[in-house]
Order: structure tokens, then sequence, then C-alpha cells
């Protein structure tokens, strides 16, 4: 679906033009399972992985630049239905000690939409807190 919103919404406006930056959002859970997660789940994310890099090989010519961002666990909310025993056994595989926050994902994302990126393609950003390292 993505791409194919890509394709007929915004890529040919960004063709023409010869400039343009789509920034994806996968997940640390395309590159590493966790208990109890959903295989269609990390199965989707790292589509969206091969999918960025699919993307910024074929309209890198076009001067598009096309890259993802991979979070770890980030404070959504989603986190107040969850044993706090979990959350806390979750926090102590994270170098940095505590969830992200929304906004430090947003960032990486702008930073990647920005002119201060402008020599980056077909990356992938990890959002992790150090959890996922390579």
């Amino acid at each position: 679906m993505e791409l194919f919103i890509c394709r007929s919404w915004f890529l040919p406006d960004m063709q023409k033009k010869k400039t343009g930056s789509i920034v994806n959002i996968a997940s640390q859970m395309a590159h590493m399972p966790h208990p109890g997660a959903a295989p269609s789940y990390e199965c989707s994310k790292a589509a969206i992985i091969a999918l960025t890099r699919h993307l910024a090989l074929e309209f890198g010519q076009d001067n598009i630049r096309v890259n993802a961002i991979s979070p770890g666990s980030i404070e959504t909310g989603l986190q107040k239905d969850m044993p706090q025993d979990v959350w806390q056994e979750i926090k102590k595989n994270i170098p940095l000690g505590r969830l992200g926050h929304v906004d430090e994902a947003a960032q990486t994302a702008l930073f990647l939409a920005s002119d201060m990126s402008s020599y980056t393609t077909g990356s992938v950003l990890y959002v992790t807190g150090g959890s996922l390292m390579n």
C-alpha cells in the first residue's frame, strides 16, 4: 500500500522537482524478534526496510532520498495495559535505562527529512536507547 501511495501521490511530483525525502517508520522488531510479538508485525516492519532500500536505489537518480527509522521501546501510552514488572524487565535491556519519548523518534524523522541528511539514503536509523546495536 505504501509503495502505491508513494508512486501515485508523491513520487511523480518529487521526480519532476528532482528532489524529495521519504522517511518510513519500521521497528527494532524488524531486526530482532521479541518473545510474544506477532511474527506478522515483525515481518511487516522488515518489509518496510526492504521497501526503503528499494526506493532509495530506484529513485536516487532523481535526488530523492528514502530512509527509515527503527524505534525501540517508546513511551506511547500502550504500556499502561502491561504489567509494570514487564516494563521494568524491558528497561533493564536498554543501555540508557529508560523508554524513549515520541519526540525523540520524531526528531530523528525530522533530521532524515531535512537537508542535514542530504547525503543519506537507503539508511535505517535506530532510535532504541542502545537496545539494538549493530
